[in-house]
């Protein structure tokens, strides 16, 4: 596929004498800097000459008339579309590099290069003069011409992939490029030697199977072809299997939990919805309560790409079931304007946190206690900070759970 992007400022190289004359005032310095007119996209790769021509929403299209002769000798035309005012267009012989015939003024429209009598097969190309300046380049394709009573078709056929190598899912497309197929070629693509009624110059496909082969049967319509049907080389296709990246079951965490997901190892490269590129992430129940979901895509080492997708849920704190046992907890005032007074008993063993959570489940304070510290007597500024609404107290013990206390401040 090509792009031409409008407005983008660029420097470039221009190799075809047409277009944009006043930026071709020196024909030793053939670069030009300023910005593209038009926007196009095409299905397409285009060829160099192709992409170096295009000027004012107009494609310069070259096509030869007949590229085969089926008698001792003959002639055809070289025909260019949308040819420019300001240029001259000759033909040459490619081998030689010798005129043939004279140079023709671009007229804006359709102009015909004659190529003259031809005895023998006979290449061709194109050199653009422009008037003006009196520089000279040539295009860079070069066009073909059989002479004779017998000729001998060909077609050959690319893939847009390196090494034929596909992930699995993926578009193969698939180009041709053939010689002596006539006016009105036939096409008729194949998949492990099947037909699959495909008259197209190109085929595009995304049910390919690992080893599965690709070809084309192109049948000329030139009369004297012979044989009027060839096959082009094969090409043997490797599918690649997508990675396999599984988040889990959807999960759900309370408002003073985290929890880390973990994409697997083994991938070059991760992706989150998150922004992360890390293996893992960590999901903290501070953010608030409610349904979040992660995305996550890896690609591994053949550049093949899949995701998955969990959903989180965060619940209130009050969600969870709690244990008053061995834990003595008391707060007073409750309601509370300034400070919190509060004292518990810890008489299992592990350390004591206590947390201050608002009811999105953002923590607000947190301290420690020690296991030793067997009888806690404390107090918490309520004032200020916090606003007059709803808030949990939260005592986490680390070996037998936690209890939940909801304190009401009133200002």
């Amino acid at each position: 596929m090509t792009t031409v992007t409008n407005g983008l400022s660029i420097t470039g190289y221009w190799k075809v004498g047409t277009g944009h004359l006043d930026t071709w005032p020196d024909c030793s310095n053939l670069y030009f800097t300023g910005s593209i007119d038009d926007i196009r996209i095409f299905k397409r790769t285009l060829t160099d000459d192709e992409v170096e021509v295009l000027y004012q929403e107009q494609l310069i299209e070259i096509t030869l008339e007949n590229e085969a002769i089926c008698e001792a000798s003959g002639s055809t035309n070289l025909i260019i579309e949308n040819s420019e005012t300001g240029v001259s267009y000759q033909l040459i012989n490619n081998e030689t590099a010798t005129p043939i015939g004279s140079p023709i003024e671009g007229t804006a429209g359709t102009i015909y290069l004659p190529t003259g009598t031809l005895n023998a097969n006979t290449s061709i190309k194109i050199i653009a003069e422009n008037t003006s300046t009196s520089c000279i380049n040539e295009f860079d394709s070069v066009y073909s011409i059989a002479v004779g009573n017998e000729i001998i078709p060909e077609v050959h056929i690319t893939s847009n992939a390196a090494f034929e190598e596909f992930c699995k899912g993926d578009t193969a497309h698939f180009t041709k490029n053939s010689l002596y197929g006539g006016g009105a070629p036939v096409y008729s693509w194949m998949i492990n030697g099947s037909e699959i009624g495909n008259n197209e110059e190109s085929f595009s496909v995304s049910n390919l199977d690992n080893q599965d082969v690709v070809s084309l049967k192109l049948t000329s319509s030139v009369e004297c072809a012979n044989p009027k049907t060839v096959t082009s080389n094969e090409i043997t296709v490797t599918i690649n299997p997508l990675p396999m990246v599984d988040l889990g079951t959807d999960q759900s965490i309370n408002a003073d939990e985290s929890l880390t997901l973990d994409a697997g190892a083994g991938f070059t490269s991760y992706l989150w919805n998150t922004d992360e590129i890390t293996q893992q992430i960590s999901v903290d129940g501070s953010q608030g309560v409610g349904e979040y979901e992660y995305f996550v895509q890896v690609t591994d080492n053949k550049n093949c790409s899949n995701s998955d997708t969990v959903i989180v849920e965060i619940k209130s704190v009050l969600s969870s079931k709690f244990t008053d046992k061995d834990i003595v907890f008391k707060a007073w005032p409750n309601p509370v304007k300034d400070f919190l007074y509060f004292e518990f008993t810890n008489d299992s063993p592990g350390n004591l946190i206590l947390e201050i959570i608002n009811q999105s489940g953002q923590k607000l304070f947190s301290k420690s206690y020690s296991a030793e510290n067997k009888a806690i007597k404390d107090q918490i500024y309520m004032g200020g900070y916090y606003k007059s609404e709803i808030y949990f107290m939260v005592i986490k013990n680390t070996t037998i759970g936690k209890k939940v206390i909801k304190i009401v401040v009133e200002k």
